[in-house]
């Protein structure tokens, strides 16, 4: 993703989420591979030059997109003390290490998806998912979650309804062309059975054309017969700034 192209809306999203005093907050999605890891990662940069301290958390199971930049053996444990109902205790979730991603120089504090299955079901339950924020939230001005596709079916995943739901709100990110609607209703509503606090919907138009390409594509179907028109109608569409607009 080129950020620069896109530092408009970059500032937009975060002028209506974290700007406005959100300190955690899940980025989901309905499916996989729809650019929800981006999204985390743009605005975990904007959230650091800000001034913020800022944590991201990957528990997305299906498609991990947070890598460690040095893989550290795990050796401490967070309790969650008495108030926990399990008195839980939950492996390598209370030392962030340094985490990056594949098509980015920037690196950032971050916590990996644990690896033993017992503490993939700890943090399905609620309250230790909101405990465990809570406690990074004392280190962290800012917590960013990368969450499992909503409607992902993987057993061993922790629901991002879930995540989204100990957060103080979440995202849905949409790539357009990709998700049809009853997916995204059905993602929403999981969201909303919840009680998530659903703020925005980011519609990723990586894959959608602009509209002047669309009709330059129309325009060569018909070069061969009329090619000084098509000259001259390429001429006329290039002059016409509103024609580049993603659609």
């Amino acid at each position: 993703m080129n950020v620069a192209h896109y530092q408009q809306e970059i500032e937009q999203l975060y002028s209506r989420t974290l700007a406005q005093g959100i300190r955690s907050m899940a980025i989901c999605s309905a499916l996989p591979q729809q650019g929800a890891t981006t999204i985390l990662r743009v605005l975990a940069q904007r959230n650091v030059l800000a001034g913020h301290s800022t944590l991201l958390v990957d528990l997305n199971t299906v498609s991990p997109g947070i890598l460690k930049v040095i893989d550290l053996p795990c050796e401490s444990t967070l309790s969650l003390g008495k108030k926990t109902p399990l008195n839980a205790v939950i492996p390598c979730l209370s030392t962030p290490q340094l985490v990056s991603f594949t098509d980015c120089d920037s690196v950032f504090n971050g916590i990996g998806i644990p690896k033993d299955k017992s503490s993939l079901l700890r943090l399905r339950e609620p309250e230790v998912l909101r405990q465990l924020i809570q406690s990074w939230l004392q280190e962290y001005d800012t917590v960013l979650i990368d969450t499992t596709a909503l409607l992902a079916t993987d057993g061993h995943a922790v629901p991002a309804q879930q995540v989204a739901s100990a957060c103080d709100a979440c995202l849905l990110v949409v790539l357009s062309g990709h998700c049809t609607q009853a997916q995204i209703v059905d993602a929403i509503e999981r969201l909303n059975h919840q009680q998530a606090n659903l703020v925005g919907t980011v519609m990723n138009d990586q894959y959608q054309p602009k509209l002047i390409d669309e009709l330059k594509r129309e325009l060569n179907r018909i070069n061969g017969q009329l090619p000084r028109f098509v000259r001259w109608a390429n001429r006329k569409l290039n002059g016409l700034s509103l024609l580049s607009m993603d659609i």
